[in-house]
C-alpha cells in the first residue's frame, strides 16, 4: 500500500506495480505511465454520530472520531498517511478489507477509493 509500492519496486522484491500511488520524487530511474486517478469518499454508518451533522462536517467535529486507515507497507522508504487531520486518532489496519470489516463493526470513520470515472 502506498510507499510500499515503490518500495517494493526500489528494493526489486517487484517488477512491475499497477495502480502505484503518486511518483517518486527524484523517479528513482523508474519508468512510469499515468493511468488515471482514483475519488475519493467519506463515509460512515448511517447511525454514526456524524450522519445527523448538517454538511459540510467541520475538521474540528472529524478529528473527534478516529479514522481508520490502511497502514503503508513501506520498509525502508517513508511510510505515507492519507487522509488523517491533525490532531485526529488511527486506527491502522493491515488492508482494505480489514478496514471495511472494521468501518462495519466499530462504526467509526473512513475514507474509501471508488473505482470509476
Amino acid at each position: 500500500m502506498y510507499n510500499g509500492v515503490w518500495d517494493a519496486i526500489i528494493n526489486n522484491q517487484a517488477n512491475i506495480a499497477i495502480g502505484a500511488p503518486d511518483t517518486l520524487l527524484d523517479g528513482g530511474g523508474i519508468d512510469y505511465t499515468e493511468i488515471g486517478a482514483i475519488r475519493w469518499a467519506f463515509a460512515i454508518a448511517p447511525d454514526h454520530p456524524l450522519a445527523f451533522v448538517p454538511e459540510p462536517i467541520a475538521e474540528s467535529q472529524l478529528r473527534l472520531y478516529p479514522n481508520i486507515m490502511v497502514e503503508d507497507t513501506a520498509h525502508t522508504i517513508n511510510k505515507k498517511v492519507g487522509w488523517l487531520l491533525h490532531g485526529q486518532e488511527s486506527i491502522l489496519v493491515p488492508d482494505f478489507n480489514t478496514k471495511c470489516q472494521c468501518q462495519i463493526l466499530v462504526k467509526e470513520l473512513v475514507f474509501a477509493g471508488l473505482h470509476g470515472p
